[in-house]
């Protein structure tokens, strides 16, 4: 429930104009797509969206380039207003919590499920945490085969994975 509010809160404050809108310099959501060149077939961009981006140079550009669908709406309109208010990994962590209550929760039909459990928030709150701890210690690994690539960004799911699972034992048996 707490977690729920306070998804909701940073959502209503996400929801202001940030500059980027005011200015004008978001990009049309295809014109976006272009830039990262996601402009190929269903089967094409799904590869590229979903596939591709296990061989990331980072944790972090992993996200970056993890459903561009889903992280348009989300880089706009909810990261950079909550990062004019807020330091970088509050911003972050408040930008997965958004995309968990919205996405998992509301979208996937959770949040009308009883009892509530917030587990799209808690989900990726944890992948948040891992972001952060990633950016930290400046976790790179873009010099190293495909193979290790894919299998750090993995490693970094599973360790987030690892942290829901914690968090969802702790809430079932109070």
């Amino acid at each position: 429930m707490a977690i729920g509010l306070v998804c909701l809160v940073l959502a209503v404050a996400a929801a202001r104009p940030s500059r980027y809108m005011v200015r004008g310099r978001v990009p049309g959501y295809h014109a976006y797509l272009r830039s990262r060149g996601l402009t190929q077939t269903p089967i094409q961009f799904a590869v590229w969206s979903f596939v591709r981006p296990l061989a990331s140079s980072s944790f972090r550009e992993f996200w970056r380039a993890w459903n561009p669908a889903v992280g348009y709406f989300l880089l706009y309109f909810v990261y950079h207003p909550l990062r004019r208010w807020l330091p970088q990994p509050a911003a972050i962590l408040g930008t997965f919590l958004i995309s968990g209550l919205l996405v998992q929760d509301l979208f996937g039909g959770a949040a009308f499920r009883s009892p509530y459990v917030p587990t799209g928030p808690i989900l990726l709150g944890a992948f948040a945490v891992v972001l952060s701890i990633n950016e930290f210690f400046r976790w790179r690994w873009g010099d190293a085969p495909t193979s290790l690539r894919v299998s750090a960004n993995l490693a970094c799911l599973a360790a987030g994975f690892a942290v829901y699972a914690a968090i969802l034992l702790v809430i079932h048996t109070h």
